[in-house]
């Protein structure tokens, strides 16, 4: 007797597929029964057709409520009927008092793709890459698309066409929109509104050090805050430069990118057992890093947006590593310069190689004295973030404007 065996990578895919199509299909059979009332009812009609929402923020993922919080909060002043969507039941959004704004957890993966896919909004803001790429298509029912930063970025770094098809790309800084009208012309996509806004979630950033004090201690606290991927510093130098950190004696702290803990289980599980938690040597992986840039001396990166919060909001010394970036999988491999958040490190951090490991304390030392990479870190701080502490002003005052423009009026008494 021969027995079907179906493995468990693609039992999984299927499964996946069968619930996709299952709650696609739900909210399918939902969209066309509200149609069929409207038909029946004939003179109500007006009623159902106010069902659109005026503003719909959508979040995968609770870390970035320090983008969307202070944009809530602007909208919830003006009175703007908005709706929260979000992938994590315990986004902080839940914690808030709002009577104008109402947070939804719209449930994670297939089943978010399915309600973004027939959402019906005058506006959709949001932070997530890959809008009309993959499974998150735009929704004939929904007027307008636009992004939002949650870092300092070029623009170009995120995965191929990562923002081609939002309508609105509000921008954090003066060194972006060349790239973006340059991919435009390349793809021959129509030129989408490029408004100077700012990032609402460094000025959340800003806020949030005002109001707090950081331990320090004896020792040098070095921060070792690198991004995710092939390019990432825990892939490329990894174990050696953990060794060369903790031959200096001083204190280190390790945080990886989120993104690593789901994308890179195996490599972070693996240093992790090599290099427990000790006295001076630990792990970090709050959902806010405030208290982890806040508390160190200098950091350790490589073309990490977290590089930038450091400089930006704490004005703190950094040293990076940076293998030749490998740009086939992002927007930057169109553009034959490189992207300026990475030619100016050199001006604003202190460049190492593998061949610089065993003299880290040194050098560590040298740039904790360096004061000549100051007047860098300022032109940054200008140039890479626009309307310093009225991000989520210029945003709202953009989508208020969009609203009229688009015949809603979406404010409640």
């Amino acid at each position: 007797m021969i027995l079907l065996y179906i493995d468990p990578g693609t039992g999984s895919m299927l499964f996946s597929l069968l619930l996709g199509v299952f709650t696609a299909g739900f909210f399918a059979f939902r969209k066309l029964w509200i149609k069929g009332k409207t038909f029946i009812l004939g003179g109500r009609a007006a009623k159902v057709s106010r069902e659109k929402i005026p503003v719909v923020i959508f979040s995968d993922n609770k870390r970035y409520w320090n983008t969307f919080g202070s944009i809530c909060d602007e909208l919830e002043r003006r009175n703007i009927r908005t709706e929260y969507w979000t992938e994590s039941e315990d986004d902080p959004a839940f914690d808030q008092t709002f009577e104008h704004v109402t947070c939804r957890y719209i449930g994670s993966l297939n089943k978010a793709i399915a309600k973004l896919n027939i959402m019906n909004a005058a506006i959709c803001l949001s932070t997530t890459p890959g809008l009309d790429v993959y499974q998150w298509k735009r929704s004939k029912d929904t007027d307008l698309y636009v992004h939002v930063f949650h870092s300092v970025t070029s623009g170009i770094l995120y995965r191929v066409f990562g923002i081609d098809y939002y309508d609105t790309i509000l921008l954090a800084g003066d060194f972006i929109e060349e790239n973006l009208r340059k991919l435009e012309k390349m793809r021959n996509l129509p030129e989408r509104e490029l408004v100077k806004c700012g990032l609402p979630y460094l000025d959340h950033m800003k806020e949030e050090v005002s109001k707090r004090t950081f331990p320090k201690s004896d020792r040098i606290t070095v921060l070792l805050a690198p991004t995710w991927g092939v390019n990432g510093l825990l892939s490329t130098l990894g174990d050696d430069l953990i060794d060369s950190l903790i031959a200096t004696g001083y204190n280190i702290v390790i945080r990886p990118h989120p993104q690593s803990f789901t994308a890179e289980t195996e490599l972070i599980g693996r240093l992790k057992s090599k290099y427990p938690d000790c006295d001076t040597l630990h792990w970090n992986a709050d959902n806010d890093n405030i208290g982890a840039l806040g508390s160190s001396d200098i950091m350790i990166s490589d073309y990490s947006g977290v590089l930038y919060d450091y400089i930006t909001i704490f004005d703190k010394p950094v040293i990076y590593s940076l293998t030749e970036l490998n740009k086939d999988p992002y927007d930057a491999w169109f553009i034959e310069e490189q992207p300026r958040m990475i030619t100016i490190l050199p001006e604003i951090a202190t460049k190492i190689s593998r061949e610089d490991l065993p003299n880290m304390k040194q050098i560590i030392d040298d740039a904790l004295a360096d004061a000549g990479k100051a007047k860098a870190r300022e032109y940054v701080r200008e140039h890479f973030w626009y309307n310093h502490d009225e991000g989520a002003k210029r945003c709202v005052d953009y989508i208020e404007q969009k609203l009229k423009d688009l015949g809603y009026c979406a404010t409640e008494e």
